[in-house]
């Protein structure tokens, strides 16, 4: 399995880089670009979700920007797929609910895995980011995929699903926990009792986030509500790896089941 995602993240542009390197490589292709995202991420947190995102979807070199940003952390991202794959998060013939998607990265790669008896949809609130990964999909000639602009709060289908991920921070952007003033149990709460409405029986949840000592509360919140939509399997495990910039990282890995 490790072989198969990593060929398959060097076939879509995911290669290791440092963030000078990145830099260096966005400069010598599109200079006015550079500029702009020096100011969009000193503002990254007076945008909203969706105006963060949709910069982040244009294209540098036939590469989405997003992608070339998630490179630096290409070993803490092939370690949590490879969490997924092998303990079965994402399986044969699921269907698969996987939230803020992006550019369809790793939708695309759970296609694969699931084959065609299965499904993924592929939600995220960025216009751009879904007319990525519908691109990409396209691309590949997928037909058991879809990509929809909608958000985790809110989230209904026709359809159940086997399985939901959600990962790359988007629990603890969507639900705002970097805000000194969060108050937003309740909301998740509601967001949980959702998931396990559109959830077959025995199905599963896989969330990513980054981790620090700071976050034991994040955790504590996400567990406590975890519970009360009634997950009574709580599995978890932190992965720490070093990204290209030689900075340690580390990411919190929680698997919910009945």
């Amino acid at each position: 399995m490790e072989k198969i995602i990593e060929d398959y993240l060097v076939e879509e542009g995911i290669i290791e880089q440092t963030t000078n390197e990145i830099f260096q490589t966005i400069s010598s292709e599109n200079p006015e670009i550079q500029g702009a995202l020096a100011s969009y991420f000193d503002n990254w947190y007076d945008l909203s979700i969706e105006e963060r995102y949709n910069q982040m979807a244009q294209k540098i070199n036939g590469i989405y920007l997003y992608d070339m940003f998630k490179s630096k952390n290409k070993k803490g991202l092939s370690k949590i797929l490879e969490k997924i794959i092998n303990e079965k998060y994402v399986d044969y013939g699921d269907y698969v609910l996987d939230i803020g998607c992006a550019t369809g990265l790793e939708s695309v790669l759970f296609s694969k895995i699931i084959e065609e008896k299965g499904f993924v949809s592929g939600i995220d609130v960025s216009p751009k980011m879904i007319q990525a990964a519908k691109e990409r999909s396209s691309k590949k000639n997928i037909e058991n995929i879809e990509f929809l602009i909608n958000d985790m709060n809110n989230y209904h289908n026709s359809r159940n699903y086997d399985s939901i991920i959600c990962l790359n921070d988007v629990l603890t952007e969507g639900f705002d926990f970097y805000s000194e003033d969060n108050n937003n149990e309740g909301l998740i709460k509601k967001t949980f009792k959702n998931f396990k409405a559109i959830l077959n029986p025995d199905g599963k949840i896989f969330l990513s986030l980054s981790y620090e000592n700071s976050q034991n509360k994040i955790k504590s919140i996400l567990f406590s509500c975890a519970k009360s939509a009634g997950f009574k399997n709580i599995e978890h495990e932190k992965i720490s790896y070093r990204d290209s910039d030689n900075i340690r990282k580390t990411i919190l890995c929680v698997g919910l089941r009945d």
